[in-house]
């Protein structure tokens, strides 16, 4: 709806809007790993990096920083913007009674540093439990239980306003604990809502629902419930009594979570009690806990843990656990996020080298993608800041309005295209334009004929249909949060499906995003199309950490990226993205030895990791140099091929990572997602050959496929296979991520 000024030839939209229900919507819907759902953007042999070098992707060890909760308390707050800086925490929490020790202001402060913005925690559950706010200030959960759902929407709504004010993102609550009477830490303090489950899942629910109607998160604990616990787990190990020894004997327990697990902007904490029928881990460290959590459950959102840090005390007698160790078994217990109390740097430097020595990249790359889900959930930024470069005024000016544009696109669904959100090419498309209509002005009327309003300049019947919007929201046409759900509306409907239909979800060139948005969904008749491209460009470059032309499936690809970029100064040819391609049977190596063979006939294995050796070192690395070195260090097995530690061998020799990794769709595809790459090899049909083949998987498609680099078929190349088939033929033994 492009601003001009002769509006007789304006192409006017067909589409009404038939209905002005308007379902909620949030900036950001927990669950969604925006970056993770596009195809391969264009490769550009000039593009170095994913970004402006300011946006540079996440090493492991930040990665590794970003799934942890470190906890602060009045001896401690003094570290922790340093210490959040130095680990790029992903967490704190605040164990503290004073907001003057942490403002607002320096929480944002903390957050200009940060790769992606913290979660602020804090355990203000009202009554006797608070921190932030004034003890007394917020009733207790007993008092909440008393009262009417309506009443009990506004005490969370309160407390959710009270809290964003101070900088809180989340808070630890609400306690889905039953009150059994019991000395425990949960009935003496009034923190359970009712002795009934059901009356639980429905107060604890409002008061959720208040809270996170505020952009403040939620945590429901302690799971799977310590209602009839009487130990205290804060000091000791405490193991469940035989009349709670078996999960089965929780179903009340869990009738708040199975009615209350999927909210929005909700984490579950796992407790720290033992339970005898899990074996003797601690429920938080206990990869049984999180298969039930997610499977039985079916819970999707983010896992945490209670403070891990007291499994190092001594009431822990015989099962006391030194807290590097304590967070990995976390991790390979799939935990997320697990929090802890700060134990100093010297131990923070022991976990974040236990976790990389340790823990499989892909569980890493799970967690780290779903606690950036859950930051999305609650409308922070989860792109590193990019460098100033300057620009017209209203670029400038527009910047803050422009990234919660982004922002609304990547994280909602929207019903007729497809169910799903924008990825980062179509909402730098939709961007773009907005940018060209309004200079991503809320407020903006076109000039002068006063016709187009808002961000996209809608006008005649949808300009209409917006302010019938703002009067059914009781707010103004300019709010931000009608014209969202003005957009919501449109991409649920009509709008939404002429996108799908014309297959702008499967678009990898912003160009031509930016060129389909304006003729689907602006209509501008006059585009001045220039300036909708660059502005499309700009903000995948700023706001999706992608250059133009950078690639997007191997090294720009998930929630994070590898830091390698594509060297074709050697390659046998460059694949459709631009990935450096070795065909073994390529004159230049052919003939090099490989142990008692050369490359051509079975340098496989060797070719495979040159071409992953290049990309992640940006040097061009042959197969005849990995050749010489597997072939030297008895890599070659006569008769029979390459070993399967030639991978890791590779790896160490070229200062790389590997980790096994299980025959796994899930698992394998997250870590290419993470910016790592996958060896295998494989007997059968192409892309493997009847005698055995090794093959890479360098990316992954937006409807699950994997990409492939094949030494030995050129066209295998360029197709994108279907995981099942090639995991029906691949020897899980010959598994490997590989990364930096």
């Amino acid at each position: 709806m492009q601003k001009w000024t002769n509006n007789i030839f304006r192409i006017v939209a067909t589409v009404v809007i038939t209905s002005l229900v308007v379902a909620p919507i949030s900036y950001a819907a927990a669950g969604k790993d925006f970056r993770a759902k596009n195809d391969v953007i264009i490769y550009d042999p000039d593009a170095k990096k994913c970004g402006d070098g300011s946006n540079t992707p996440l090493t492991t060890e930040q990665k590794i920083g970003q799934i942890l909760n470190v906890g602060f308390d009045n001896s401690s707050i003094d570290n922790l913007k340093a210490t959040a800086e130095k680990y790029q925490l992903g967490g704190v929490y605040l164990n503290i009674q004073d907001p003057s020790k942490l403002p607002k202001k320096d929480i944002d402060e903390i957050n200009t540093s940060m790769k992606s913005q913290l979660i602020v925690a804090t355990d203000d559950e009202g009554g006797q439990i608070y921190r932030m706010l004034p003890k007394g200030s917020e009733p207790s959960a007993k008092q909440l239980g008393k009262m009417s759902d309506s009443q009990v929407l506004a005490a969370g709504k309160d407390t959710g306003t009270r809290l964003n004010q101070l900088g809180v993102t989340t808070v630890l609550g609400p306690v889905l604990d039953i009150d059994t009477g019991l000395q425990n830490a949960i009935s003496p303090y009034d923190r359970s809502f009712s002795s009934d489950p059901n009356t639980i899942a429905d107060k604890a629910g409002a008061w959720a629902d208040g809270v996170t109607s505020e952009k403040v998160g939620v945590t429901f604990k302690h799971f799977p419930g310590i209602g009839s616990n009487t130990g205290n787990t804060d000091d000791t190990y405490v193991v469940m009594p035989n009349s709670k020894s078996n999960i089965d004997q929780f179903k009340q327990d869990l009738i708040p979570y199975t009615k209350l697990g999927n909210k929005n902007s909700a984490s579950v904490m796992l407790a720290n009690f033992v339970l005898p029928g899990w074996g003797d881990d601690p429920v938080s460290i206990n990869p049984k806990a999180v298969t039930y959590l997610r499977d039985t459950i079916g819970f999707k959102g983010l896992v945490t843990t209670d403070d891990l840090a007291v499994m190092g005390k001594s009431g822990y007698g015989s099962h006391q656990l030194e807290l590097p160790q304590t967070i990995v078994k976390a991790l390979e217990a799939k935990v997320d996020m697990p929090l802890f109390a700060y134990p100093g740097d010297a131990t923070m430097d022991d976990i974040v080298k236990a976790v990389k020595d340790n823990v499989d990249l892909s569980l890493i790359d799970t967690a780290y993608a779903n606690v950036i889900a859950y930051k999305t959930s609650l409308g922070l930024n989860t792109t590193p800041p990019a460098a100033s470069t300057g620009g017209t005024a209203s670029v400038v000016m527009g910047g803050d309005n422009r990234t919660k544009i982004w922002n609304f696109l990547i994280s909602n669904s929207f019903k007729e295209y497809g169910g799903k959100p924008f990825g980062p090419v179509q909402a730098a498309g939709a961007v773009g334009n907005f940018f060209q209509e309004s200079g991503w002005n809320f407020a903006d009327i076109e000039v002068p004929s006063g016709e187009g309003h808002g961000i996209a300049q809608w006008s005649f019947g949808r300009k209409t249909t917006l302010y019938s919007l703002a009067s059914s929201m009781g707010k103004q046409w300019s709010d931000p949060e009608v014209q969202f759900q003005m957009m919501k509306n449109e991409l649920d409907g009509s709008y939404g499906k002429a996108l799908l239909d014309k297959g702008y979800d499967k678009l990898t060139d912003p160009v031509a995003a930016s060129l389909m948005f304006e003729q689907v969904y602006e209509s501008a008749g006059i585009p001045d199309q220039s300036n909708r491209d660059n502005a499309a460009i700009k903000a995948l470059k700023d706001l999706g950490g992608i250059a133009p032309g950078a690639s997007f499936a191997a090294n720009c690809t998930g929630s994070t990226t590898a830091s390698g970029t594509f060297n074709t100064s050697k390659a046998t040819f460059a694949a459709d993205d631009g990935f450096p391609v070795y065909i073994q049977t390529d004159p230049r190596w052919a003939d090099a030895p490989y142990g008692s063979t050369t490359v051509g006939p079975s340098g496989c294995g060797p070719s495979a990791m040159a071409m992953i050796i290049t990309v992640l070192t940006g040097q061009a690395i042959t197969p005849d140099q990995t050749a010489k070195v597997a072939g030297d260090d008895g890599m070659y097995i006569s008769g029979q091929g390459s070993s399967h530690q030639v991978a890791p061998d590779l790896a160490k020799h070229y200062s790389l990572k590997s980790t096994k990794i299980q025959s796994d769709v899930t698992a394998i595809s997250n870590a290419v997602k993470g910016g790592s790459y996958v060896i295998m090899s494989g007997t059968g049909s192409l892309p493997f050959t009847s005698s055995g083949h090794y093959i890479l998987i360098r990316g992954v498609t937006a409807d699950g496929k994997w990409k492939i680099a094949d030494s030995a078929h050129k066209d295998t190349n360029n197709t994108a296979f279907s995981p099942s088939t090639i995991l029906s033929m691949a020897s899980e033994d010959s598994m490997y991520v590989i990364s930096k």
